[in-house]
This record gives C-alpha cells, structure tokens and sequence, in this order.
C-alpha cells in the first residue's frame, strides 16, 4: 500500500463490483463473497502511515478470505467501531462487538464474516518492525485484546482518531503517526495473553535505548533504573552494549545528553540564547562543572564557545536578519 489513498465502494454497478474484486485482491489481499443486494453500500478507504498500513471499511452482508501468501510477515490490529463481526482461523471462531479490538497473524488462513452493517478499522503492522521492539507474537488464532485496561482503550481512541482523519494530513504527518502507533502498541501487545516473553539481545538494546532517549533529562536516569525498566540485569545491558556499540550503558547515556546538549545550544544560539546551566538541567546534567569538562572532552571546547562557534549572523543588508530578495 503506497502513501496514495485508495477508496471503493459496492452500488449495484457490475463494473464497480468487477473493480472491488480486483482492488480486495491486489490492495487488501482478500477474496470477497458477497450477498449481491444485501452487501450494496458496502465500502473501503485505505492509506499509508509510514510502513503501516491502515483500512477504514462499512461492511455487511459478505466475508473477505486472506489469499496472499501465508508465509507473509504481517500482523492486523483490528478495532470494531460499530456492528460486529466473526472471524475464524484454524477452525476457531471468534465473534467481536463494536469497542472490542483483535489481533490476527496473516501467516494464518483467515476469513471475516460480516452479517450486520459494520464499521471497522485495521492497522497493518510489519513484524519486522514488531520484533526490533522485541514483540513476538505467534497467536493461533484471532485473539481478542482485553478492553479493561485503559491504556488500551486509549489507543483505541487514537486510532478511531486517525481513520477520522480519511488519509487527508500530509505524509509526513502520517508517517509520524504510524511510529507512533507502533510505540503505542506495546501497550496492547505486552497486556496480550500469546505474547511471547522471549525477546532478543537486539530487541532488549532497542528498548533500553528507547527509555534513555525518552528519559534524557531525568537527573536519576542510571544504569540500574534502564535495567529494571528493559527487565534484565544491569550487566547484561552493559555487555550488550559493549558488544553491539563498543561502550558502556553510561557512557552510551553520556553521549546521548552530550549530544542533545549541542543540538540545543546550535538551535538557541544568538538572539534566542540560554543559559549554559539550563542546557545541562535540561540535558540531565546535575553539576555545572561536570557538564562543562564532559563537553569540552567530546567537542574539544566549551559549551559557550561551542555556542559562539554556530551563532549565525544576518545576511549583509538585511536589518531584521532575513536575507534580501531584490527587485
């Protein structure tokens, strides 16, 4: 599914009913049997996210069948928002309700039956992208998200938001969504009752990164406390990081602050300038003076040179700092 917007509709027109076959084949990878005069008004949009993939539909009165290869690397979340619908795979059954959401591996023979007028909404999720978050999910049949927690239902919400948008935002707003919805769904995956616990060395180091790089400017941000949160020992962490990246876990956190600390002070040099002490506290940094020597040791200056060094002065003959553009 590429960043275009796809839509089609059933109307009792045979050339459009010819043109919904062909689509659900080669955009949304099903054959559909549908009941002729009951299925009319029967309807699709679909778009892009990024690398996920979302389908907006109003269905009733037909069945859609998987036909792409089983051995495809896919995961459909689902969200019922109105209606219902039966889904069976290795012959179990699972009715859903409007609210409810599922999970169906594509590696898996499948058919959805609707017998009622339904609105759903399916996320198309790459497993690659699944497994370097170290989710591994193997269900052998549709499973049913628990609703309870609400932390689920509010990513429920943000997809009932997103399909509201009809793929009108700009892709790179999209794009930005649909990383975020693969942030979210660790929350849905990791509350699943076929979650497999097992996560790889690569997937345990993405997670451990992705908790410093949202605790930065946490002064209590530590080694132990990024251990506890990716559920390993310390040492492991450390060996992984050793091996993958050449450091250890707190120079890799070090870096990390150093980094961002210049980043900020190449955004806020000149007139929007800050104080060298507030960059550290923002960067997590508890002592002034021990910011000052670890930057001067990464960037071979200090902080307030370094400032200098990157403060961009207006274009000659401009007064405000906006360059001149003639006649």
């Amino acid at each position: 599914m590429g960043s275009c917007r796809i839509e089609i509709q059933l109307d009792g027109n045979s050339a459009n009913e010819d043109y919904w076959h062909e689509r659900c084949a080669n955009v949304f990878d099903v054959t559909c049997n549908v009941q002729r005069k009951r299925a009319q008004g029967a309807a699709a949009k679909a778009w892009a996210l990024g690398e996920v993939g979302i389908v907006d539909a109003s269905l009733a009165w037909l069945s859609l069948s998987q036909v792409r290869d089983p051995r495809a690397a896919w995961t459909y979340v689902g969200l019922i928002v109105s209606g219902a619908v039966v889904i069976e795979q290795r012959r179990q059954a699972r009715h859903l309700r409007s609210g409810e959401m599922f999970v169906i591996d594509t590696r898996e023979q499948y058919t959805k039956t609707f017998l009622e007028p339904t609105h759903m909404v399916t996320l198309r999720l790459p497993e690659k992208r699944l497994v370097e978050r170290g989710i591994r999910y193997r269900p052998r049949a549709p499973h049913a998200i628990d609703m309870r927690s609400a932390d689920v239902r509010a990513v429920a919400d943000s997809i009932r938001g997103i399909a509201a948008q009809d793929g009108t935002t700009s892709i790179g707003f999209r794009r930005r969504q649909g990383e975020q919805l693969l942030e979210l769904f660790d929350v849905v995956f990791d509350q699943a009752a076929l979650l497999t616990p097992a996560r790889s060395g690569g997937a345990t180091l993405f997670r451990a990164k992705r908790f410093i790089a949202e605790n930065l400017h946490s002064a209590d941000l530590s080694p132990a406390l990024v251990a506890a949160c990716t559920q390993v020992s310390q040492a492991y962490l450390n060996r992984l990081f050793r091996a993958r990246d050449n450091t250890s876990l707190m120079r890799y956190v070090w870096d990390r602050r150093l980094s961002v600390a210049a980043q900020l002070l190449r955004e806020r040099s000149g007139a929007q300038a800050v104080s060298i002490s507030e960059v550290a506290y923002v960067c997590g940094f508890t002592s002034h003076a021990h910011f000052i020597r670890l930057f001067k040791a990464r960037y071979g200056v200090a902080p307030r040179v370094f400032m200098m060094e990157h403060y961009a002065l207006p274009p000659i003959g401009s007064a405000d700092g906006a360059p001149e553009t003639g006649l």
